[in-house]
């Protein structure tokens, strides 16, 4: 256990360091551009990252055992704010999506809160009592209507990847739970309304243009092995792999990229891999993917020994599913390896609500570590 808690967390602080070097040379030129300061994004990103660690800290302190009633208080005020951010004047619209609040020059996207509410009210509402998340009526199905309703209201705020990314990490955790499989048609379901309602706001508000070039791009590159329309919609992912493959074995050096200087869009945010890629090369790159693994199995661990308090089991499970496949995620959406969607890469991309929610998971998993060490004293069993 001690050596679990302790990977966690040596690589998230490895992490986060990557990304403050990474988004500070990602943005220099940006920030530049925009504010005459080449420094005005990253202190920005070192402010968020000072909240989050302050967060980090924080959980680590708090008793997760006090999570498991604050977690429908949670959820509630997390489906409040999915439907604030959705008021016209409340919430702020951005390329046609409103899914944030704006307060000066911090926002606060609520969909990044309900990644966190999901996994909690799962863990704290299938375990309240031993079996009854087995149990179709009384357990399974509140659980999913939950769900559903969670991913409704991110899907109206124009987003269809956090809804399938929310849902697909719910199951994930429901499964370690012990939810029976034949009980999981209703996901299906779900993934399926929220795969046809943003199709349907397309087509309804003549932007289908949008979703369907994006899968476009993507099938022809499963087909054909190279990006359709490089200067058009397949722009985007074409200036990606450029980046990664101009980086070749251990890159340009850092501050060298070429992709940055206005070439490759959100580089410092959803596509900040690709310059690390640019910059550092594959060694670069395959040190991140390290780390994250290690990160994940160490995650894994912690969850396989509190299997004695089902609640902490399942929440460290949780996190760590739910930070490993956001990870994968963006590094399959840089790499080309499924269609392009805006995701950030965890403790890495430009900070704001998402560090800070991710760093308090971090926490919670530490403090989860730190209970069972008080508990049962140290172990000498290793990761993996």
């Amino acid at each position: 256990m001690t050596n679990a808690r302790n990977t966690i967390l040596i690589t998230a602080a490895l992490l986060m360091a990557i990304g403050l070097v990474m988004v500070y040379s990602a943005s220099s030129v940006r920030s530049h551009h925009f504010h005459d300061d080449q420094t005005y994004i990253p202190r920005k990103h070192l402010l968020y990252l000072t909240l989050s660690v302050a967060g980090l800290l924080a959980f680590t302190l708090i008793d997760y055992r006090s999570l498991k009633k604050a977690a429908v208080p949670i959820l509630i005020a997390t489906v409040v704010l999915l439907g604030a951010v959705l008021v016209p004047g409340v919430g702020s619209k951005v390329n046609g999506a409103q899914r944030w609040f704006r307060f000066g020059s911090i926002s606060f996207q609520p969909s990044e809160m309900a990644k966190f509410a999901a996994v909690l009210f799962i863990a704290a509402f299938a375990t309240r009592k031993p079996g009854i998340v087995r149990d179709f009526k009384r357990g399974f199905l509140p659980i999913t209507l939950v769900l559903g309703a969670l991913a409704l209201l991110i899907v109206a705020e124009r987003d269809a990847g956090t809804p399938l990314f929310l849902l697909f990490t719910s199951a994930l955790v429901l499964v370690a739970a012990g939810a029976r499989y034949n009980h999981f048609a209703p996901f299906a379901g779900l993934v399926g309304v929220a795969l046809a309602i943003p199709i349907a706001i397309g087509v309804a508000t003549q932007n289908w243009t949008h979703i369907s070039s994006r899968l476009g791009v993507y099938l022809h590159a499963v087909q054909y092995g190279e990006v359709a329309d490089p200067t058009g919609s397949g722009y985007q992912i074409n200036q990606s792999i450029i980046a990664l493959g101009s980086g070749e074995v251990f890159g340009k050096g850092l501050g060298r990229s070429m992709q940055k200087l206005w070439y490759l869009p959100e580089e410092h945010t959803d596509f900040v891999f690709a310059i690390l890629g640019e910059e550092t090369g594959f060694a670069g790159t395959l040190l991140v993917v390290v780390t994250f693994a290690t990160f994940t199995l160490a995650g894994l661990q912690i969850a396989k020994l509190t299997r004695d308090d089902p609640f902490a089991s399942v929440l460290a499970y949780g996190i760590t599913v739910m930070l490993a496949l956001q990870a994968a995620a963006n590094i399959a959406v840089v790499t080309h390896l499924v269609p392009t969607k805006g995701i950030s890469l965890p403790f890495i991309s430009k900070g704001g609500s998402a560090l800070l929610f991710q760093c308090c998971a971090v926490g919670i998993l530490i403090n989860i570590a730190n209970r069972a060490l008080e508990k049962n004293g140290p172990t000498t069993q290793t990761i993996g």
